[in-house]
């Protein structure tokens, strides 16, 4: 995270990053001022103004202008040498590590809710098993569901017994 924006006034605020063949970032900026350069990997803004907290405001980081990053994959390439003989070699390279973070919401959804190896780390079971494997199992709303449906309701009436249900647990 990057803030162009502090409680006193800014001057200037510049941020450079250097491209990386390992690495992939989704940049997020937050925030009302201006960017006097916005490249892929350079970022300026000039005369920024303070900023001033008001009442009721839980987070100044939640208004403040910045620029915030995330990781979106890992590849980190395996180089393996192989001796042919006289003194000569022979390079190949291959992926040896590739980790996909956070690509879209999609991907997101498909991390937390499908069993399939994503990863060789064993973050995908992980998540699974504490998260989709829940969503799989509805059976703690069956009698809810069940209960909603035998009262023989038309469809305004079944989606407000299903908000208050919800409501109440």
């Amino acid at each position: 995270m990057w803030d162009f924006q502090q409680e006193i006034p800014v001057v200037y605020s510049e941020l450079n990053i250097e491209p990386s063949m390992y690495m992939k970032f989704n940049k997020n900026y937050f925030g009302y001022i201006p960017l006097d350069v916005n490249t892929s990997s350079r970022w300026v803004v000039s005369n920024a103004p303070a900023f001033k907290s008001e009442p009721f405001i839980t987070s100044s980081k939640n208004y403040r202008t910045r620029l915030e990053f995330d990781v979106e994959e890992v590849k980190i390439p395996s180089i393996t040498r192989t001796y042919t003989g006289n003194g000569n070699y022979v390079q190949s390279a291959s992926t040896g590590l590739y980790r996909s973070y956070a690509k879209s919401w999609e991907s997101i959804r498909d991390i937390l809710y499908y069993k399939k190896k994503i990863d060789s780390w064993g973050y995908a079971d992980y998540l699974y098993d504490h998260f989709g494997s829940s969503l799989e199992s509805d059976s703690y709303l069956n009698e809810a569901v069940k209960d909603i449906k035998s009262r023989s309701l038309n469809r305004d009436e079944t989606i407000k017994a299903a908000y208050e249900y919800t409501k109440k647990n």
